[in-house]
């Protein structure tokens, strides 16, 4: 059985855009204030002048502003290093076998692919194999029988009458049996796998397993030493 633990992952990937870019010139600075105010002081109408309390409304308004963007210069610095930090725990997957959540299969013609569900003990569900275009390609009605409550199913990317099926990506769905009004459970569909390598490129990390699976940090609910024959 597989160790579930506390790894997620949200928009972590190398691209992350700070939402403050201190180079742009269009955003008012404190310099840029106060040069304006002097200016206004400075052409004001002798006859209506400003009174008091439009320029204490004015200097709390900056100062809202200016400590606004103090706090969001923060949080973007925390930001950052909360990227760097799981960028890093991506990099340390790299070799060890990780569980993830995912009922689609990039399945290359040959190859076998090992599916895990959990349903309650005798319980008949069953479980389809869609092909990208939606048809079915496989189903299999399984009954649980072990004492936790986990089954594994091996794809071996055969159709129900035995034909090879092309490469392609293919959708797994595990469901109880429809009640009187059609309605059905769906249960999660985990796969397991050795990460090869880490992809930074997008919004978000993306762990490469062995035979081309590619999944996001945030789907991984498990890791664990690699064993030899994984």
């Amino acid at each position: 059985m597989f160790d579930v633990g506390g790894v997620s992952g949200g928009n972590v990937g190398s691209n992350y855009v700070p939402l403050i870019d201190s180079s742009d010139n269009s955003i008012l600075g404190r310099d840029d204030f106060l040069t304006l105010l002097i200016a206004e002081l400075q052409h004001q109408d002798p006859l209506e002048p400003l009174k008091n309390q439009e320029y204490i409304a004015q200097l709390t308004q900056f100062t809202s502003l200016d400590e606004l963007r103090g706090i969001r210069g923060l949080l973007e610095t925390q930001i950052v290093s909360e990227v760097t930090q799981f960028n890093a725990q991506s990099i340390g997957m790299i070799g060890r076998e990780v569980t993830v959540l995912d009922d689609t299969i990039e399945h290359t013609a040959g190859q076998e692919v090992e599916l895990r569900f959990q349903v309650p003990r005798n319980e008949e569900v069953q479980l389809t194999i869609y092909n990208s275009r939606g048809q079915v390609v496989r189903q299999e009605t399984i009954v649980g029988e072990s004492s936790d409550g986990w089954e594994n199913y091996v794809f071996d990317g055969q159709s129900d009458e035995g034909d090879l099926l092309p490469d392609d990506t293919y959708y797994v769905e595990v469901a109880s049996t429809p009640d009187a009004f059609g309605n059905k459970l769906l249960y999660p569909v985990y796969q397991s796998g050795r990460v090869t390598g880490v992809d930074f490129t997008g919004s978000v990390a993306i762990l490469e397993l062995e035979g081309g699976q590619r999944v996001p940090l945030s789907s991984v609910v498990g890791v664990r030493e690699a064993t030899e024959e994984a």
